[in-house]
């Protein structure tokens, strides 16, 4: 079966992450939030993942495959719904 990629950013207590996760191309269970919710899943697969530890932000690396306890993640969503506000605010 052919998949998407969305590109993510997510945030654990130590790093933010930005890579990839496969979904299905449509219908069921094609969404993010569908993904995160299945409760078999125990982990995200982030692929070409970006990692930024937190408490070293000039220190990152770069992994082709992260696996992340769904239970560490403390916020997820998708790059491009990422938008600056600025002063409009």
């Amino acid at each position: 079966m052919d998949r998407k990629r969305e590109r993510v950013i997510l945030e654990t207590s130590r790093y933010r992450i930005s890579g990839d996760v496969t979904l299905p191309p449509e219908g069921y269970k094609s969404r993010l939030s569908d993904h995160l919710n299945e409760p078999q899943r125990e982990f995200v697969i982030v692929l070409d993942a970006i990692m930024t530890p937190f408490d070293d932000p000039d220190n990152r690396f770069r992994s082709q495959v992260v696996m992340i306890n769904r239970s560490k993640i403390d916020v997820i969503f998708p790059e491009n719904e990422l938008k600056n506000v600025g002063e409009d605010y």
